[in-house]
């Protein structure tokens, strides 16, 4: 029974001297900071869509690396609210484009920062012009949807953006129509 009660104080003393560990050597802090760029802008055009994009920033305050391994922007457009546009959300990291939507897991060290691209492709409905859809547009919230982890098991964060209707016409360079 003495044994026993050792090995059992034996492994509580490795628990709080892990504990200790963790609390000394510190943990991720990741953030993603919204205000790197503030506004969407034009990132290419075609006959029948506009892609707009807008960067932000992920930064990592704490002592320890943060690996992100998923992120995606979730458009926020039921048809209820507005029916003449589809939007379409993808994130890429600056410099590292790829063709199939898929968001490569990075390590974001220490005190550093990893910048990202989040496109919209908005595409015109029920044959109307992009021109004339987007000329009635609302503002689009955006979810940035990730998962992160590091010294901690992963955590699913979603931070919002909002594409205003502004930004959207702006993108094809006609003013907004007020329907009211």
């Amino acid at each position: 029974m003495l044994i026993l009660k050792g090995v059992i104080v034996l492994l509580l003393l490795m628990v709080i001297g892990y504990k200790l560990l963790c609390i000394v050597e510190g943990d991720a802090d990741l953030i993603l900071e919204k205000d790197t760029e503030k506004e969407f802008t034009k990132a290419a055009r075609d006959e029948d869509s506009v892609t707009i994009r807008r960067r932000l920033t992920f930064r990592n305050r704490g002592k320890q690396a943060a690996v992100v391994s998923d992120c995606i922007a979730r458009t926020q457009l039921p048809y209820e609210q507005y029916d003449g546009i589809e939007a379409r959300g993808r994130v890429e990291r600056v410099g590292e484009p790829r063709e199939d939507d898929y968001f490569e897991a990075v390590i974001v060290d220490p005190h550093k920062s990893m910048d990202i691209d989040v496109f919209i492709t908005l595409k015109a409905r029920k044959g109307q012009s992009l021109e004339f859809a987007l000329s009635r547009m609302v503002d689009m919230p955006i979810d940035i949807i990730y998962t992160t982890f590091s010294r901690r098991p992963y955590e699913m964060v979603k931070d919002r953006i909002v594409m205003t209707a502004q930004e959207a016409a702006n993108s094809v360079g006609v003013k907004l129509v007020d329907e009211d």
